[in-house]
């Protein structure tokens, strides 16, 4: 835990800094974290962080203090225990990490059988998909009757949960990619 205070103690300047750590793990490089904070006399704190280098098993959770007085700024370092990078990681991100619908990864990211650079992670509650350089996500309700269906061992999703027009329902797209040839064959969905 650590804390700052405007040098000048003058009326209207808030306060803002930066403090610098290592993270280190056996067969991984050695990463540099920087965390930073911004407490402005008007409008809203604000924390950030970044790093010299990707680090897969790596997440930084921040928490961000309200008030221009005694505002508490926190960062978790969180072992994910699993390997997640590249473009699966940042769509993991994009949607609120742990945090949201997601949750925390449960296995490292791992080849979809037959499905040429297809990539995947699962999570939680939930799944990501790589395929054709964009990623996918289902979850709930869609990802039980994915894997209790058999179609895990050669689908992939081709788009994210999709909401139906009733605003009630909801839907994911498959491509079947169990054939020897290079082109997925045909579509499935799961309502």
């Amino acid at each position: 835990m650590f804390s700052a205070r405007d040098a000048a103690w003058s009326i209207g300047t808030g306060t803002e800094g930066t403090v610098t750590s290592s993270y280190q793990r056996a067969g991984y490089d050695t990463v540099s974290l920087t965390f930073g904070w911004k407490v402005p006399f008007a409008g809203s704190n604000g924390t950030w962080d970044s790093r010299t280098a990707a680090q897969p098993r790596l997440a930084v959770i921040e928490q961000t203090g309200n008030g221009n007085e005694k505002a508490e700024m926190t960062y978790s370092i969180i072992d994910l225990g699993v390997d997640l990078d590249g473009a699966i990681r940042g769509r993991w991100e994009q949607l609120g990490g742990a945090a949201r619908v997601l949750g925390w990864p449960t296995t490292s990211e791992a080849d979809i059988p037959r499905v040429p650079a297809g990539r995947f992670n699962n999570f939680e509650h939930g799944a990501l998909h790589f395929v054709d350089g964009v990623v996918h996500e289902m979850h709930g309700e869609i990802l039980r009757s994915f894997v209790n269906s058999g179609l895990a061992t050669n689908w992939a999703l081709v788009t994210d949960e999709t909401p139906l027009p009733d605003g009630q329902g909801r839907c994911n797209h498959f491509q079947d990619w169990s054939s020897t040839s290079p082109v997925p064959g045909t579509d499935a969905s799961i309502y």
